[in-house]
């Protein structure tokens, strides 16, 4: 079981760079003919911190204090999970690490 505290330091990516944000929801297509995503609310907000300079644990962070949230570990939970699925969508990368390039996606699963 993974949790922030084995990852805390990742620093998810998202790989997809062109995507529409509108009306409080994010568009994007999937890989190779994968079929469209959509993000909303919790989803959306976390999707903008996957930039590979915020760490999970700084996004958890963040959505605690910017929702008045008191169960981090819920929060934290949560956002690995929908990391996971981002990962084996394969629009994003669990851990960005510019110097390593062969080892961009560290699995969490």
């Amino acid at each position: 079981m993974y949790n922030s505290d084995n990852v805390g330091h990742y620093k998810p990516i998202r790989t997809i760079l062109i995507f529409k944000d509108f009306s409080g929801e994010i568009e994007f297509g999937g890989v190779n003919g994968a079929r469209m995503f959509k993000l909303k609310g919790l989803g959306r907000l976390i999707w903008h911190k996957m930039d590979g300079k915020h760490t999970i644990n700084s996004i958890v962070d963040y959505l605690v204090c910017k929702l008045d949230l008191e169960e981090r570990e819920t929060v934290s939970k949560e956002l690995i999970t929908l990391i996971q699925t981002l990962v084996k969508r394969r629009v994003a990368y669990a851990n960005w690490d510019p110097l390593y390039k062969s080892t961009l996606c560290q699995e969490l699963n």
